[in-house]
């Protein structure tokens, strides 16, 4: 509802030519008139509008025709306008407040969506950080291997060892250094990516404290239902809920432009209460509380536009547009179903790939060690034994190694599983809780994912 309120006052002096038979010769009308006008108008969501008003107003007039100078008009005014084809039906007039409130639930969906993808992100980056520690502590146990074997051959220097095996050695000694260096800088690196993305004001990129991860990968298998799966993903995901807000906008616009072909068929009513005094404003309102002097005005407006080609244009242009919006849900729905079906595969390759990594890690562990029996039996330190022996390491810490990086991408997978059901947020404890506002009758409701 509105409150109004219009006041107006004007002081006039205007000459006049003479009157009567005698000439007078040319004189002045002088009229003052004060008027204030309050009410409360209100739109309809039927598409009318109801006016309620009272005015009163000073009248003085001198010369005048009639026996005072000086009087007071008083009225109370009650309007309506509805249309009754054309713009009628709260389903039309609500539309613009339908169309905000949706264009509010897509911003939301748009958040949903970038929640989803940083908390994916900072996952990711948890288990990039786990790889580097891994890679680390491997790397560090090789070196001190190649140390203990480069003291053992220096120390046998006197026996059967040769300057050329100890060189060698050192080589391979440098060399585990360089792996160690790199790979301590590469957890450095995964550490402040890590802290870039959690944004935490006790962990500050620029300050030097390192994260170190508490939680190692599984490598337990997940039971999934792909029937399952895909209803979730079409239920949950952020995309598919705002392909589904725009079906309603598409819908929306469809009706009003529906509307829109129908006849101006408008009907106003008013009706006027009128009062009069010659003392003060109070006379004038006690003779409306009376309801001597009512009028009653009606009117009705009728309009056509002949052919009315520009609604029926406008009418099949919102028809296909909402067949695009159902077509584009399609196509997401679509997107949707085969990034399920792609997560479901990633997740039982990588798992698959975790069983070969911890094979290949066993075989090079078995191999390393028949080489250290072979070495405690009295086996020859000769440069091709002490090659082998050197390369096998670096094959044992190149699959343990690839183990753990299989077991990571197996934790990525399964994140990534739950980023394409859109729920991910609620895997992770992410609380997600926008002020939604309430849907207005008739609308249909767009379901939100558990926690919102």
């Amino acid at each position: 509802a509105v409150l109004f309120a219009e006041f107006n006052q004007e002081k006039l002096d205007t000459p006049r030519p003479p009157t009567g038979f005698v000439n007078s010769g040319f004189g002045t009308q002088q009229t003052s008139n004060t008027e204030l006008t309050t009410g409360v108008r209100k739109l309809l969501s039927i598409g009318g509008q109801m006016t309620a008003q009272t005015r009163f107003s000073r009248q003085y007039q001198d010369p005048t025709i009639f026996t005072v100078n000086e009087f007071y008009n008083a009225d109370i005014l009650l309007t309506l306008q509805q249309p009754l084809l054309r713009n009628f039906g709260s389903n039309v007039n609500r539309a613009q407040i339908e169309l905000a409130r949706n264009a509010r639930a897509e911003v939301v969906q748009d958040l949903r969506a970038t929640l989803i993808d940083a908390v994916f992100v900072t996952e990711q980056a948890y288990w990039n950080l786990v790889l580097a520690r891994h890679r680390l502590l491997v790397r560090q146990r090789l070196l001190e291997r190649t140390i203990k074997d480069r003291d053992q051959i220096e120390a046998r220097q006197v026996i059967d060892a040769t300057p050329a095996q100890l060189t060698e050695a050192n080589s391979f000694v440098g060399l585990r250094r360089v792996e160690l260096i790199r790979a301590a800088q590469d957890l450095l690196s995964a550490s402040d990516a890590l802290k870039r993305l959690i944004y935490a004001k006790d962990l500050p990129v620029a300050g030097d404290t390192q994260i170190l991860p508490v939680d190692d990968p599984v490598d337990l298998p997940i039971e999934y239902s792909m029937l399952d799966a895909i209803s979730t993903a079409l239920r949950y995901r952020p995309e598919l809920q705002r392909r589904l807000l725009e079906i309603q906008d598409a819908s929306i616009r469809q009706r009003v432009a529906d509307n829109a072909r129908l006849p101006l068929l408008d009907v106003a009513a008013t009706m006027q209460i009128n009062g009069l005094g010659d003392d003060s404003v109070d006379d004038a309102y006690d003779l409306v509380t009376e309801a001597d002097f009512v009028d009653y005005l009606i009117g009705v407006q009728f309009e056509v536009p002949i052919g009315n080609r520009g609604p029926e244009a406008l009418f099949r242009q919102r028809q296909l547009e909402r067949k695009q919006s159902v077509l584009n849900y399609q196509a997401t729905a679509q997107q949707a179903v085969v990034e399920v079906k792609d997560a479901l595969r990633d997740i039982y390759a990588s798992y698959l790939v975790i069983g070969a990594a911890r094979d290949t890690r066993r075989s090079a562990a078995d191999n390393l060690r028949t080489l250290g029996d072979q070495e405690q039996a009295g086996a020859a330190l000769t440069p091709e034994f002490i090659d082998l022996k050197l390369r096998r390491q670096e094959a044992l810490a190149t699959a343990e190694i690839r183990e753990m990086q299989a077991m990571t991408d197996y934790m990525t997978a399964i994140a990534q599983h739950y980023r394409t059901l859109g729920t991910l947020l609620q895997k992770n404890g992410v609380q997600f809780n926008p002020q939604v506002a309430e849907e207005f009758p008739g609308t249909s409701n767009v379901q939100p994912g558990p926690g919102d």
